[in-house]
């Protein structure tokens, strides 16, 4: 209430007790922060207590000085009554002088605190006059505080004792503490007993933490949170920073200090900072609380304040007059206080709370963590995965087999950044790096950290944020992963192998677990664990023998003379070629199986298009994977070729790799196996698996049906065979072109198949429309499955080549055609008793030729065979085969044209120099000379690729 003159009676809450003999009295707050008054006790006078001042000198207590203002301090918070008699100072420096009384109503149960200050000993009675203090000396409130201060004397209470020194009624009051960190380390974790003396704001306060040896005036910060503050103006920082080292106001001489803090310029107030001030000042000035010292910042000690009635910075939160902050959030020590907080904050962003009343939920962040996108995979925020891990990356990601659907799924640790390359040069470059693994500071390390605990094992992973594709960034799905109890993400960082990622306080797209990454991260710093370290960091230099065939050469007789030797499979090319670390020679090599070949994989073509692989070639390749991928092997190194590849077996689990793919199927036993040791267990493992037509054995080969593979299968291994490597020449065989590609190979249909594809056909439409219909967006193929696929309104097999937004591109492997398919109804799963069936449309090239170097020259090219042979009959006849491709005469039927020999002929094509061993024996001389011959008469002519003469080097 507002006090206009002399006699009036002052009601309101105790605020703050300054001394014995001052308080600060507060109205009720009305739409914000109350009025306030300071008030003096007429008539008496209590030991003063001692301060720092902004000198930086220190006084000290006046005895019994501090009980004196304890006996008062029990009023804070409570109502009380002031009856006012005298006011000292003009607007806005006024002081009230009256009597004290700790309570409102009853009247009758009412105490003059006054008097009973007087009567405990705790002041005595001003008997001069002048300055508000004192009363008239004559009146009957003066004599009955002069027989009380006489019997408190007579009884020796308080001050007055004779038998108490008054020395043990000092406080010893350190006001400033040197070491922060010290005595922070001192005292971590364990409850210390505390007052909150002042509130600079609603998280920052000044406290007297009572110790058995002294009293501590610590500047105080709360752990996790952050609320509005107020803003010094420039003539305020240094006696602000004076006053935050130990100038408090619980010992503010009335009417001084005061006065003089009114007198400056008002800080600035961010909005609600004088709201959340009031807010704490309300519940925790001058109450006992108990204080957690958790961590330092400058100065300043950080830590939670524990009360009986709740946590402040969790109702703060709550309120919208707090937001929580990363920085310190890692260090609240208190259990579950820190998801509280996240919770808190979350529920007051809903509630659009003070500080958040503009806030626009993001997707997603209903849930409180991340986006709602989905993945490509299908995969959204709060989903759960179970399955076992396949292969790590380096040092922040995983790729995961699905339990449920054998799915996989890359995953990456939620909010965690992987060590990075050395701080940036003079031009804020950071330096390049060609093998990040090796040459980042502990990215091998944090990479080691993750395959040894994680490969092969079962996880569980939380979808905490879906990052959508962007232009420059691939999609990542961010995830909590755990190994029994264990969060993978938080071991890595208290290992200091890897950074937590800060974000904006309005950004929900982190990890569930943050809080505990925060946590786990000032472990290492303070450990100086890892990328926290500043010792010299460890190095790994790698001898990278890939594609080096001198430095091969030179490492290959250390490497057979070591014999079988451990390895690590850093990378899987196909199921017979391997990356591998060897660490006893520290180098990196490319290790090729011997002794056996295996189905191709899909291959991308030096033109940008893809090569369909053969059957079971991923099926193989992801068995192998699955087996040996960054696991811990052996390898034992018998040769090296002209690549610098080399060439021999790896042991996992003692087991020789190339008999376990020849007895599941995926291999064959390769001539060059034949004086190998283990050629014995080759052959019976060969034996056994097409008995049981185990995979490669499922599909029709040169046993069973010369043509078959005769035009489209060949070794996998990259070796070359010669004309009669696939089976002995069968003759032309009549068929259709049904496609040509850009490096002009092309797909043709043996018209011998018509048969075959007519009952596939009818085998497809019966299981698949009437049968089992396909439920549409059912089935989603990987990369390389086997799909059936709707085209032209049949359903016809195909592989998937890859997926993207625009949809799936297939490769119809009966038709020889490629296709997007971007209709999920126009996709299936391909019944399993269709799929041992070989494909039905083969992929060629014209023997003994290459393709134009110009582009220009390979699309006439393209189109002269479109016009010649596209869509009409022609016969086929295979000369040779290389790299699993079959090399053949294409001839139009109707008119009896040789394509090649035509495209030779107009300088659309030439002749390969070095076509393979044995390849031109026989009739295949014949074709090479009459081919050789055309390609004379164009040479001759300038004509195309030959108009500038001969362009080709020397190797070809």
């Amino acid at each position: 209430m507002a006090v206009s003159g002399q006699n009036q009676l002052l009601r309101g809450t105790v605020k703050l007790i300054l001394s014995g003999d001052s308080l600060i009295i507060r109205d009720r707050p009305r739409g914000g922060p109350p009025q306030e008054w300071n008030c003096g006790l007429t008539s008496i006078q209590a030991p003063r207590l001692g301060r720092r001042l902004a000198s930086g000198e220190v006084t000290k207590d006046e005895p019994w000085a501090y009980e004196s203002r304890e006996y008062l301090r029990r009023l804070v918070g409570k109502e009380v009554l002031f009856a006012c008699e005298t006011i000292v100072g003009g607007t806005g420096n006024k002081k009230y002088y009256g009597v004290l009384y700790d309570r409102v109503e009853p009247e009758s149960e009412r105490v003059n605190m006054n008097e009973a200050l007087v009567r405990e000993g705790l002041a005595e009675v001003r008997r001069t006059g002048g300055g508000g203090g004192g009363g008239p000396s004559g009146s009957d409130q003066m004599k009955q505080l002069g027989a009380l201060e006489d019997q408190a004397k007579a009884d020796g209470k308080g001050k007055w004792s004779q038998t108490e020194p008054a020395a043990n009624h000092v406080r010893n009051v350190v006001w400033k503490v040197d070491n922060p960190r010290l005595f922070v380390d001192s005292h971590k974790q364990r409850p210390l007993n505390a007052i909150i003396e002042h509130v600079r704001d609603a998280c920052t306060y000044r406290v007297l933490i009572a110790l058995p040896d002294a009293y501590y005036s610590v500047s105080f910060m709360l752990s996790g949170v952050k609320s509005p503050t107020f803003k010094q103006p420039q003539q305020q920082q240094q006696q602000q920073q004076q006053q935050d080292d130990g100038n408090t106001g619980d010992s503010a001489e009335p009417g001084t200090q005061q006065q003089q803090q009114q007198q400056q310029a008002q800080p600035i107030a961010e909005p609600y900072a004088e709201e959340a001030k009031f807010f704490v000042e309300a519940r925790l000035l001058q109450r006992n609380v108990r204080l957690v010292l958790e961590t330092v910042s400058g100065q300043s000690v950080v830590g939670s304040v524990l009360h009986t009635n709740g946590n402040i910075a969790e109702i703060l939160v709550q309120e919208g007059l707090a937001r929580c902050v990363d920085w310190s959030m890692g260090v609240v020590s208190q259990p579950g206080a820190a998801v509280k907080l996240r919770q808190a904050e979350r529920d007051a962003k809903k509630a659009r709370r003070r500080l958040w009343k503009d806030y626009v939920e993001t997707a997603g962040s209903g849930g409180g963590i991340g986006h709602s996108n989905k993945s490509e995979k299908g995969l959204k925020s709060g989903d759960n995965i179970e399955g076992r891990v396949v292969e790590v990356g380096n040092g922040d990601s995983l790729v995961v087999k699905r339990q449920d659907t054998g799915d996989y799924v890359k995953l990456f640790l939620a909010s965690i950044r992987p060590p990075r390359a050395n701080a940036p040069d003079a031009d804020g470059q950071r330096p390049k790096v060609s093998r990040p693994l090796y040459d980042i500071p502990y990215m091998f390390e944090a990479r080691e950290f993750l395959r040894k605990r994680l490969i092969g094992k079962r996880i569980t992973a939380r979808v905490d944020y879906v990052q959508p594709k962007s232009p420059e960034f691939p999609e990542k799905v961010g995830a909590t992963v755990l190994v029994g109890e264990v969060n993978v993400a938080e071991a890595l960082v208290q290992k200091g192998l890897g950074y937590v990622i800060r974000y904006r306080a309005d950004d929900d797209n982190r990890s569930s677990a943050y809080d505990a990454l925060l946590a786990a991260e000032a472990v290492a710093q303070k450990k100086a664990a890892g990328v926290h370290s500043k010792k010299e960091p460890p190095a790994h230099k790698i001898s990278d023998l890939a594609g080096d065939p001198k430095r091969a050469k030179q490492f290959l007789p250390s490497l057979q003379r070591s014999g079988r030797q451990e390895a690590l499979v850093e990378f899987v090319a196909s199921a017979n070629r391997f990356r591998v670390y060897v660490p006893r020679s520290t180098c990196l090599v490319t290790l090729l199986l011997t002794g056996v070949e295996c189905p191709r994989t899909p291959r991308r073509l030096p033109n940008g298009s893809e090569e369909p692989g053969e059957p079971f070639g991923e099926e193989a390749s992801r068995f192998v994977k699955e087996l040996c991928l960054q696991r811990e092997v052996e390898v034992l190194v018998e040769a090296c070729d002209r690549g610098g590849n080399f060439i021999g077996h790896l042991f996992v689990d003692g087991e020789n790799l190339a008999v376990s793919l020849v007895e599941k199927g995926y291999g064959k036993v390769h001539f060059t196996a034949e004086k190998s040791d283990y050629y014995p267990a080759l052959s019976k493992a060969e034996e056994k698996a097409k008995a049981d037509k185990l995979n490669v054995w499922s599909v029709a080969s040169t046993t069973d049906n010369g043509r078959a593979e005769s035009a489209a299968s060949g070794p996998a291994s990259g070796q070359r065979k010669d004309a009669a490597g696939g089976g002995e020449d069968s003759g032309p065989l009549e068929c259709t072109v049904t496609e040509i590609r850009p490096d002009l190979s092309f797909c043709v249909q043996l018209a011998d198949d018509a048969e075959r594809r007519t009952r596939l056909a009818a085998a497809l439409r019966e299981e698949l429309e009437e049968r089992r219909p396909p439920v549409p967006g059912a089935y989603a193929p990987r990369k390389g499955d086997l799909c059936a696929v709707r085209f032209n309104s049949a359903w016809q097999r195909a592989r998937v080549l890859k997926s993207d937004s625009t949809g799936k591109t297939v490769s119809l492997i009966d038709l020889g055609l490629e296709k997007i398919i971007n209709n999920v109804a126009d996709i299936a799963q391909l019944p399993d008793s269709l799929r041992a069936q070989a494909p039905l449309a083969r992929v060629c090239r014209l023997a003994f030729s290459q393709p134009p170097p110009d582009e220009e020259d390979i699309q006439l090219s393209v189109e002269l065979m479109l016009d010649t042979v596209a869509n009409k009959p022609a016969t086929v006849r295979r000369v040779y085969e290389s790299d699993g491709v079959a090399y053949v005469q294409l001839v139009e039927k109707a008119s009896g044209v040789d394509v090649a020999e035509l495209l030779l002929e107009k300088g659309l094509l030439f002749i390969d120099r070095r076509p393979p061993m044995g390849s031109k024996s026989g009739k295949g001389g014949e074709l090479y000379s009459k081919y050789a011959a055309k390609q004379a008469v164009a040479f001759k002519a300038r004509l195309n690729i030959w108009r500038y003469g001969d362009f080709r080097d020397d190797d070809d």
